[in-house]
Formats: structure tokens, sequence, C-alpha cells
């Protein structure tokens, strides 16, 4: 992640959670991870999530969207 810069376009591949209510035969269960591919915005990253946003005003530091995932859910990151 030391290569990746605020605000530079990223891939990030990842794992989701995921939760079903009510009650249900046990052969319902998802039996394999939920893969997901986002699309973002590197904010930043700590020890614990990775951050990105959806969307910003050109030349302003004006962002939506901030999303953060859990590093041991990410499973590879890539600078597009």
């Amino acid at each position: 992640m030391s290569t990746l810069k605020t605000y530079d376009p990223i891939m990030m591949y990842w794992n989701d959670a995921y939760s079903r209510t009510g009650w249900r035969d046990s052969k319902e269960a998802v039996s394999e991870p939920l893969h997901v591919t986002s699309i973002g915005i590197f904010l930043n990253s700590d020890k614990e999530f990775l951050y990105t946003t959806h969307g910003r005003f050109e030349g302003t530091d004006t962002i939506a969207d901030i999303a953060g995932v859990p590093w041991g859910m990410i499973t590879k990151v890539e600078k597009l």
C-alpha cells in the first residue's frame, strides 16, 4: 500500500460477509465466500481498514460515499 497515494483509482478484490435471517434449511447456507470486486478512489489505510470513496469533486478535497473494508477480507488491491 505504500505505493498508493490519496485519490489514486484502485480495484479491490475482497470477500464480503453475509447474513440470512429467519428459519431456513441448513442446505440454504452459502458454502462459498461472496467474492466482490470494487473500483474506487483510494483515501488511506490503517492497521484495520482500507478506505475508499466513490466520488470526488476534481481539484478539491470534497468526497462522497466513503467505505472501509477490513484487511482480513481483502485478497488483492490493484492501482488502475
